[in-house]
């Protein structure tokens, strides 16, 4: 799949082909070409959309956070090897940098909402440090930091409890053939 693509979590769009804008504006950023995210009731692996970038967006090999002294991060790369008691860190639009250890590398999260539920198999689940995500989240990186550099491995999908889960990149590079933007591409 071309590089030319935003990844988000699935629930943050109502369907494929919802153009998605940039906060705050107007402006369209591109189209959801690949939307996984069950219907009520439904089951599905993974929560994740990719949209297709349209006009010259510059699109990096970074993460921002303006809310805090981190600032820009590069991402060098990205890693599919994900086990039980592993560090690793997300970047929440809502909850800033957080850390946590991964305590189930294959979960199922059931979300109970209005007129049933909706269950996504082979998530992450982890048990952060502190206070866990929040409202607005969603879609945000998760990462294993190596020597001060940031390894892309998946996008936060909700929290349930004390425990947050994520969809591995794997699952999306599996299915989709997604592959991110890191430093230097």
């Amino acid at each position: 799949m071309s590089q030319d693509s935003l990844l988000l979590c699935g629930h943050a769009c109502n369907s494929q082909y919802d153009q998605i804008k940039k906060a705050g504006t107007n402006t369209v950023l591109g189209t959801v070409s690949v939307r996984v995210y069950p219907a009520l009731n439904g089951t599905t692996s993974g929560d994740y959309s990719i949209v297709t970038v349209s006009g010259s967006h510059n699109l990096q090999g970074s993460v921002w956070n303006g809310w805090d002294s981190e600032g820009i991060r590069q991402i060098y790369g990205y890693n599919t090897y994900l086990y039980n008691n592993l560090d690793v860190i997300s970047c929440g639009m809502t909850s800033d940098w957080k850390s946590g250890q991964i305590k189930d590398t294959n979960a199922t999260s059931i979300y109970y909402i209005s007129g049933g539920s909706i269950t996504i198999t082979g998530m992450i689940k982890v048990l952060p440090n502190g206070s866990g995500s929040e409202t607005g989240d969603s879609g945000g990186p998760y990462f294993l930091e190596i020597n001060n550099q940031l390894y892309f491995i998946g996008i936060h999908s909700g929290r349930i409890g004390a425990y947050q889960y994520f969809t591995p990149y794997s699952i999306i590079q599996n299915a989709t053939g997604f592959y991110p933007y890191t430093y230097g591409n």
